[in-house]
């Protein structure tokens, strides 16, 4: 339509002669009408930019900023802004043909601008004339006092009169956020006018409804219909959280107490069931009865309780070793397990009951369970970091163990499989870490390695030695037996006899021992051709047989792990005090203890005496002075003691007596 336009324009075909020209107008007729005006009007267009750029012409910035800038205006009603977006959307697209334009690349930014500018406007004034009729839709409605028809769709948009005014999310209702101001309030109250009959209904069918569309959500939500509808929050125990029910203020209290009665037993369910053993041990440890637990076990159940399920073995002290052991099988029949590191309940460490125990945890801590970063399920390790509480990590089953928390079975099983290694025989001076045990913690190199510190191992590096293996031999002797019978019996292959357990328990380091042998003691073996060749009558019968396969011992490196030294716990030193009071307080606290003066000070006694004796020796030749004269003189240990009778009471002293006295000999006092 726009080719045979402009064929009846008789200077244009003058002016397009050849391909050039020819294909030159095609393309210029296929510029879209974007403003939709009148045919004439698009014809004229074309003429004006055919002109332009025929014979190698551009569309020079001048001609297209006189017809461009005047459209860069957002003002304006509905009809105006639209017009103007058609007619920039027809100079964007010439200013995407480049070979046109002389400044391409400026005019398809500013073009676009301009589009985007326009745009804005124009959803602003939609918005402003949606808002504008939905509100007077409504404000008639309220002043009329007229019933007003509302509904909710499955997504939970609020339709009030045909008109889309926000969204019911669980009983929270969500004004439309394009309103502001006072028309949000309108349109606010319109809406619980309408949704208060809805709101009834939906709070009735959720007291009623079955479990299976309820669901409780790892931070502590419960949903229903896929909708919000109450949380979990901090209660009056660690097992009996508090639910907390949103939006239900515009119901009645009968129905507000059963929608609580409802979610507060679907709660409960939740987390009795997966709990139950947890509970148990809490009735027990609440149980007045004779014969449940003793004061001790009670004390150990309480604090298990109290830490969700787990503990580390060494906040109890001494207290697990005096507990009898009718009670510690008491604690068992509840469910305890006395590990060698972890006090723990196995029940809880299944995922869904340790994701319930880290939600508990957080609740009654005070935290949001939203916040907390949940290792997927199965996990036997994950990587931790110095911030992370240890009572999450035991309320979640894992116990910290250096650079990674590991869960509590896998550990216990990891101290069964290093406590074996510790035992065998060839464990003397450390036992080897091997891949089974690594594989029980899900990790290897440096961070199994900071797992073993943390349990109280340390590592060293050790000298083994090996003996070199048996050079091969280069001919059969003639007339020999078969290899098999020919070959020693250590080094036979008995694959039967070998067991698993001392297969899997072998170092890794095993495997290279043979290659750490030294070449020259493969090559001080290796006996001389002679002595193969030699015919086998020509060695003496007597003769001691010569053992080829003997070599020096071969020294290999071998990394061990041992039990670390406990160091015993360090006296406290006294507080420090200054010299002088110390000076003065000293020979009080000696006397009081019955202790000896320092060497100084009995120096310094004793040159004071030795003063006062001269001075009294000079002064009138009195007896020397002494300390404590008047005193009794001093008994020494040789000194001869007085003689005792003998004991009445005693019959060997009475047959002594017997035998003097028939001797003749005088009777002792």
């Amino acid at each position: 339509m726009a080719l045979a336009g402009l064929s009846a324009d008789e200077a244009l075909l003058q002016r397009t002669k050849g391909r050039a020209a020819t294909e030159l107008l095609w393309q210029v007729c296929q510029i879209p009408d974007f403003r939709k005006v009148s045919a004439d009007q698009h014809l004229k267009l074309l003429s004006e930019i055919h002109a332009e750029i025929e014979g190698g012409g551009r569309l020079r910035d001048d001609w297209l900023a006189a017809r461009i800038e005047k459209l860069a205006n957002a003002e304006g009603d509905f009809d105006t802004i639209s017009s103007r977006i058609a007619h920039i959307r027809t100079w964007t697209y010439l200013s995407n043909r480049a070979q046109w334009v002389e400044n391409a690349a400026y005019w398809q930014a500013r073009t676009r601008a301009i589009e985007d500018e326009l745009s804005d406007a124009l959803h602003e004034k939609l918005t402003q004339r949606f808002v504008d009729r939905r509100t007077s839709v409504l404000l008639k409605k309220l002043r009329d006092q007229a019933p007003v028809l509302a509904g909710v769709t499955d997504d939970g948009d609020v339709i009030v009169e045909g008109q889309f005014v926000g969204r019911l999310i669980g009983f929270e209702f969500a004004v439309d956020p394009r309103a502001r101001g006072q028309d949000a309030k309108r349109m606010r109250g319109a809406a619980e006018r309408a949704l208060a009959p809805i709101l009834a209904a939906r709070a009735a069918a959720l007291a009623n409804s079955p479990e299976s569309e309820l669901k409780l959500s790892e931070d502590g939500v419960i949903w229903w219909r896929s909708s919000p509808v109450a949380e979990l929050r901090k209660g009056p125990a660690l097992m009996r959280p508090e639910v907390v029910v949103r939006g239900l203020d515009a119901i009645s209290p009968n129905l507000r107490g059963r929608v609580a009665d409802r979610l507060g037993a679907y709660a409960a369910a939740r987390i009795e069931t997966p709990l139950a053993e947890l509970i148990a041990l809490k009735r027990a440890v609440d149980a007045t009865d004779e014969g449940g637990l003793s004061g001790q076990a009670r004390g150990i159940a309480f604090r298990l309780v109290e830490n969700f399920g787990a503990m580390s073995r060494t906040q109890f002290g001494d207290e697990l070793k005096q507990l009898p052991p009718d009670d510690r099988a008491k604690l068992r029949n509840l469910g305890v397990r006395f590990g060698e590191y972890t006090l723990h309940m196995p029940t809880l460490l299944k995922p869904a009951a340790a994701r319930l125990m880290a939600m508990l945890w957080a609740l009654s801590a005070g935290k949001s369970p939203g916040d907390l970063q949940m290792p997927k399920p199965g996990l036997v390790s994950f990587a931790v970091t110095q911030d992370v509480p240890h009572a999450f990590l035991y309320a979640l089953g894992y116990r910290p163990s250096g650079d990674r928390a590991v869960r509590i079975d896998m550990l216990e099983r990891l101290a069964q499989q290093i406590r074996t290694a510790r035992n065998s025989p060839d464990a003397r001076e450390g036992f080897t870490a091997t891949s089974q045990m690594m594989s029980l913690v899900g990790c290897s190199g440096e961070e199994f390695e900071s797992i073993l510190r943390s349990l109280g191992y340390r590592k060293q590096t050790i000298k083994r030695q090996i003996a070199a293996p048996a050079p091969a031999q280069s001919a059969p002797a003639p007339d020999a037996a078969p290899e098999e019978a020919q070959m020693p019996a250590e080094a036979a292959p008995t694959e039967e006899a070998a067991p698993v357990d001392a297969v899997e328990s072998a170092p890794e380091a095993t495997a290279g021992e043979q290659e750490a042998a030294p070449i020259e003691a493969v090559e001080a073996v290796e006996a001389p051709v002679e002595a193969i060749t030699a015919p086998v009558d020509a060695a003496p019968v007597d003769a001691a047989p010569v053992d080829a396969t003997t070599s020096a011992p071969a020294e290999i490196e071998v990394t061990v792990w041992r039990m670390a030294p406990r160091r015993p716990p360090q006296p406290k030193r006294p507080p420090k005090r200054d010299d002088r009071d110390a000076a003065q307080a000293a020979p009080q606290h000696r006397e009081a203890r019955g202790e000896r003066a320092p060497r100084r000070d009995r120096d310094q006694n004793r040159d004071q005496h030795r003063d006062q004796n001269r001075h009294q020796e000079r002064a009138g030749g009195k007896k020397p002075f002494r300390k404590n004269a008047d005193a009794a003189p001093r008994q020494y240990s040789s000194a001869p003691r007085r003689e005792r009778g003998p004991d009445p009471n005693s019959p060997f002293a009475v047959l002594a007596a017997l035998k003097a006295n028939m001797n003749g000999e005088p009777k002792a006092e």
